[in-house]
């Protein structure tokens, strides 16, 4: 159940953020949804890889009766940081055992810098395509 009036729980795995209309997967890549908790390890992907992931899972059937999901850009990401919180800077009852380290974006620098989200003290950094990170899809507004 979310427990922020920002957000409305689909019941499935997902949340709505309803100032922007996104729904977010309530856990990471590599991770299960299941009794209200993420279950397994969230798994880390260089920045292509992550790109086929998603469209592997869209394509596979997508998740929770939807195949548009998609990489959030760097503002989108923002929207579900939680300054408040430390270590991660993420709200755990919203998103469990969200590890305090980078998630990918799609917002790129250059060619092969990629803006990703640290929710550990950091906040915003960049990272090589080659690097690795995690990943949290959104669908909705682009």
């Amino acid at each position: 159940m979310a427990d922020d009036p920002r957000f409305f729980d689909n019941g499935d795995g997902t949340l709505t953020h309803l100032d922007s209309g996104l729904t977010w997967m309530r856990c990471s890549l590599g991770q299960q949804w299941q009794n209200n908790n993420c279950r397994g390890q969230a798994r880390s992907y260089p920045w292509l890889a992550a790109q086929q992931a998603m469209a592997t899972l869209n394509r596979e059937g997508g998740y929770a009766g939807a195949q548009d999901w998609r990489l959030p850009d760097l503002s989108e990401l923002a929207t579900i940081t939680e300054l408040r919180c430390r270590d991660p800077r993420i709200n755990l009852r919203l998103f469990p055992r969200t590890p305090s380290t980078p998630y990918w974006s799609r917002s790129k620098k250059t060619a092969n810098h990629i803006y990703a989200m640290d929710f550990d003290r950091q906040g915003v950094i960049i990272k090589t395509a080659q690097d690795t990170a995690l990943v949290r899809l959104v669908r909705g507004r682009h």
